[in-house]
């Protein structure tokens, strides 16, 4: 039986994302990390299967199998190009979609607290000091990206600033003003790469968000008389930096480290430890964090990008990336 694109991309969607609510919010139990790989290694090669019947899966793929979030991203990128006129298209990128949203929460660091809450603590106001410690951290000859981390970095930086990605993140720059390659960075960061997923959280697109921040983009969601979920998608995207947008009134580096970090929380501060949202695979974050929603562990340590160092990798993929690093504003 044929299946139709808006039931593809919306009715048959809504069972398989309805499954991935109802499992993650266990994801940072051990029990679960031991139960999900071998289901991510079934739904991967069942995903894959798919996208090669169907001429749609990338040419190569890592030693990283079905972990391999980057090949799973380009999976969705190829699928989501016809799935506006091809049903098995729209079919493997719901399906795709999905499975990078579970192994993206399975991955996530537990949340500080609320960001759309007052924060617990006492907020950080940008100053001089601050300032010129984003830039020391930055500039100062001992920095270095974890090598071992490089390879994985650089092809997520490919990815970002490639001619069929970063058209979509110029995209929301125009609306948001926020420059198009921290908009990629963020969608590693918080979604592994999935245009299938909310930009705020990787949770599945085509449902309003259900983990932190939850309930997001406003009702109605999907905006009504639109299907393409390369346009929801914008939209979402939208809404996940409005925030961001008011924080960041010059994109400088020393700026844009302090909006960033005001976005994710102040949470690692009382703890004297250089928030890996900033500075993980880099050797200015080593360890500290939250294995567990609102639980800080000193032996907990990041499995995810920071923003510094995949800003750093684009970069080096994209010359017209340039990032000034003073700021004379206060």
């Amino acid at each position: 039986m044929k299946i139709s694109r808006r039931a593809a991309l919306r009715g048959v969607f809504t069972i398989g994302a309805a499954s991935f609510c109802n499992a993650s919010f266990s994801t940072q139990s051990e029990a679960r990390s031991a139960e999900s790989a071998s289901r991510y290694a079934e739904e991967f090669n069942r995903v894959v299967a798919q996208a090669q019947q169907f001429n749609l899966a990338p040419a190569a793929m890592a030693s990283t199998g079905s972990r391999d979030t980057i090949y799973i991203a380009d999976l969705v990128l190829n699928a989501l190009e016809l799935a506006s006129t091809d049903d098995n298209a729209a079919l493997v990128a719901r399906r795709a979609g999905l499975l990078l949203s579970d192994i993206s929460r399975d991955e996530h660091d537990g949340i500080q607290y609320d960001p759309l809450l007052p924060a617990p603590a006492a907020a950080v106001v940008y100053s001089k000091s601050v300032r010129d410690n984003y830039v020391r951290l930055y500039t100062d000859p001992d920095f270095h990206i974890d090598i071992r981390k490089r390879p994985l970095l650089s092809r997520a930086a490919r990815f970002i600033a490639s001619t069929r990605a970063k058209p979509r993140y110029q995209a929301v720059e125009k609306v948001t003003d926020v420059p198009w390659y921290v908009v990629g960075a963020l969608h590693y960061r918080e979604a592994n790469l999935n245009f299938m997923g909310h930009l705020h959280n990787g949770d599945p697109l085509l449902l309003r968000t259900v983990h932190v921040p939850s309930n997001r983009p406003p009702k109605p969601w999907p905006t009504p008389g639109v299907d393409d979920p390369r346009e929801l998608w914008q939209e979402s995207a939208k809404d996940a930096l409005k925030r961001i947008s008011g924080l960041v009134p010059e994109w400088n580096f020393p700026r844009m480290c302090f909006g960033l970090e005001a976005y994710n929380g102040f949470g690692y501060r009382p703890y004297n430890i250089n928030t890996p949202y900033l500075w993980s695979f880099t050797n200015r974050y080593s360890g500290g964090g939250y294995p567990r929603d609102h639980v800080f562990d000193r032996s907990y340590r990041s499995k995810q990008a920071g923003l510094v160092a995949l800003i750093n990798a684009i970069s080096q993929i994209d010359p017209t990336v340039q990032i000034k690093m003073k700021d004379e504003s206060v």
